[in-house]
């Protein structure tokens, strides 16, 4: 059964599942399908550049049939049908009518970087995700294509691979269905290994160099299995090997550069692709690959030419500009890099990595919060399902103040990734700036599950378990977050915190002198117990609040009293709030430190109110205070919820 490489998704196994009748009708609904119903299969052979693959079934029913293959390609002005699963619908067997705009060759890339040169028919016809993989026939019923990939810029044009691609592929299935020579089981390795399935390509392989030990391309695909299981010696020796029996095999010229890429041997890797350039001057990849590595050493005049000589050769590769995007950014160009980008994305406006660049381009170096959230807005609106598009405006919302924005962001693209321990530390970073110690200390817990190798994470978890007062285990987490990046000041300020709050003040100002000694600016800090805080309230709805608040302060005069007078003898202050701003209270000019507080806060209908702390203290520290370097920020959130 054939359908298309990005269905099976280099997947080893697939299953299948046949219509079922009923009154001589196919039945639609999907829930009358069962996983016990599906035909299990194995995908023998994949085609990434046709976007072909051909499953071969354990059995079908008996009365399936095949399809007839047209003759001839089909021509502009004829009908075509064709027959899909539209993800959105819960309707199966669904048939949509089309006519046949043009039929020509046509070079698309993926947005998992899938790269496909094939021969495609472009009709109007409205085909939608999971349509993927569907028979395309002629009005006589004869397979004219296999839907392939609709267009976002115009929904009602779908791209088809043609029938003349299908009887290409057949003869490849042909071919290697029952492989019998070393040639033949090469490459029917080289199909497993380009699916990631590394122990059937070893096999073939090996069976290929039994009938043919001086086999390069058996050497050479050897040599990749080995470099997947990270036996570099293996397959530095393989390729050698194939590269002294035939010098110009570029599978084991590329396997040797990638080993000197991951040593670091970056001249090696740019003599390797120099030679491959003199080899296939037409290639845009290996320029590409040359200009990655210049941009590595930083290089950046050279990475830049070879990117555009690859862009040169290969226009319609939208990764190539956004790689020229990456080396502007990192040469500090951000004009040309937000010049590049924006160009890439009017040329290609489904490609969603060009977003994600441009958004972190915004977001961490030009700190434009609102440019950053714009662009993963428009990024969510291309793939709604990003879980990436998602943590960036997240970022940017949480970085801008607006913490239920950036939590709901959060929390979706945990649900869609839940293996990104970036998305649970930023969440845990929410969590202890509103003061939900437990919560964030769980996040970080997490976030450090799944990736225990990020000092960022270790130090973390102890900043949190340093205001939850669990010092002991919040100083383990700080030397483990020193170890592991000996530079990192704030693991080593709060492991003084730590130490501080045990006792130990002889290992606190050791460890203080420490972080002084990496930031001079640090000079002067001194730990001590602190017993109020800074005050921040944001108001995290889309109304403007009036905010009526007293303080309990000892910065007006030096003694305890409320500010501007005691709740039950005084009015308040009064603030209007903006939606989505941040007021810290201030005295002079002078950010006010605060025991406790009082307040209520309404909008003008008076429809929202809040009135939790009007008659009850709201308190922004322990009783016992808090020990640090500095003053902290009580953080309180207004919001609808």
């Amino acid at each position: 059964m054939i359908t298309n490489h990005h269905v099976t998704a280099g997947a080893l196994q697939a299953y299948v599942h046949f219509p079922q009748f009923k009154d001589g009708a196919a039945v639609a609904s999907i829930d009358e399908y069962r996983d016990d119903d599906a035909h299990r299969g194995e995908v023998l052979l994949s085609d990434p550049t046709r976007d072909l693959a051909v499953i071969k079934l354990s059995a079908v029913p008996a009365e399936a049939r095949g399809l007839a293959l047209a003759p001839r390609s089909t021509q502009p002005g004829e009908t075509t049908l064709s027959i899909g699963n539209p993800a959105f619908s819960q309707a199966l067997w669904v048939l949509t009518i089309g006519t046949v705009r043009q039929v020509y060759r046509r070079k698309m890339t993926f947005e998992s970087g899938q790269q496909v040169d094939a021969m495609i028919v472009e009709t109007q016809s409205p085909t939608n995700p999971g349509d993927s993989g569907g028979p395309v026939v002629d009005e006589r019923g004869l397979l004219v294509g296999v839907v392939s990939a609709g267009k976002d810029a115009a929904r009602l044009m779908t791209a088809f691979i043609d029938v003349s691609e299908v009887v290409e592929f057949k003869k490849l299935i042909d071919e290697l269905y029952d492989p019998q020579s070393a040639e033949q089981f090469a490459k029917r390795g080289e199909q497993y290994l380009e699916r990631g399935h590394v122990e059937p390509a070893l096999r073939d392989f090996a069976e290929a160099l039994r009938l043919d030990p001086e086999s390069p391309e058996a050497l050479a695909g050897r040599g990749r299995c080995k470099l997947r299981q990270s036996k570099q010696d293996e397959a530095l020796d393989d390729f050698n090997a194939a590269i002294r029996i035939d010098p110009a095999n570029l599978a084991a010229r590329l396997g040797r550069a990638e080993i000197g890429v991951e040593r670091g041997l970056y001249e090696q890797v740019i003599a390797e692709m120099t030679e491959l350039i003199r080899r296939r001057p037409e290639s845009a990849d290996f320029y590409a690959r040359r200009g990655v590595i210049h941009a590595i050493k930083r290089d950046f005049a050279e990475a830049e030419a070879d990117l555009k000589k690859a862009i040169e050769r290969e226009p319609t590769d939208p990764r190539l500009p956004t790689a020229l995007g990456r080396v502007f950014v990192d040469a500090g160009q951000t004009d040309r890099a937000l010049e590049t980008f924006a160009e890439a994305i009017k040329k290609f406006p489904y490609y969603l990595p060009v977003y994600l660049e441009l958004g972190n381009l915004h977001l961490r170096v030009r700190k434009d919060l609102n440019a950053a959230a714009s662009v993963f807005t428009e990024a969510l609106k291309r793939n709604p399902q990003s879980a990436e598009a998602l943590f960036g405006r997240g970022d940017a919302f949480m970085q801008d103040g607006q913490y239920d924005r950036a939590m709901t962001d959060l929390m979706a693209a945990i649900r869609l990734a839940p293996k990104m321990a970036t998305a649970y530390s930023l969440r845990g970073d929410i969590l202890l700036i509103s003061g939900d110690n437990r919560a964030a200390i769980a996040d970080y817990r997490k976030a450090l599950e799944l990736d225990p190798s990020r000092a960022q994470f270790h130090c973390d978890l102890g900043v949190a378990l340093v205001r939850d007062e669990q010092f002991a285990e919040a100083a383990e987490c700080l030397k483990r977050a020193a170890r592991l990046n000996p530079q990192m000041t704030r693991a080593l300020i709060y492991l003084a915190v730590a130490y501080f709050s045990e006792g130990n003040e002889e290992e606190s100002n050791r460890t203080l002198a420490r972080a002084v000694e990496i930031d001079p600016k640090l000079k002067g800090a001194k730990l001590k117990r602190y017993e109020t805080k800074h005050l921040a309230i944001v108001n995290n709805t889309e109304r403007t609040l009036e905010l009526k608040i007293w303080y309990y302060t000892n910065a007006v005069g030096g003694e305890w009293r409320w500010y501007p007078e005691a709740p039950d003898e005084g009015p308040p202050a009064v603030h209007v709030l903006e939606p989505r701003a941040t007021f810290s209270p201030a005295v002079k000019g002078v950010k006010l430190p605060v025991g406790k507080i009082r307040f209520t806060a309404r909008d003008k209908s008076g429809d929202l109110l809040f009135t939790r702390f009007k008659d009850a203290d709201l308190r922004t520290t322990a009783d016992s205070g808090y020990v640090d370097a500095g003053y902290q920020t009580f953080t309180y959130m207004l919001s609808e919820k």
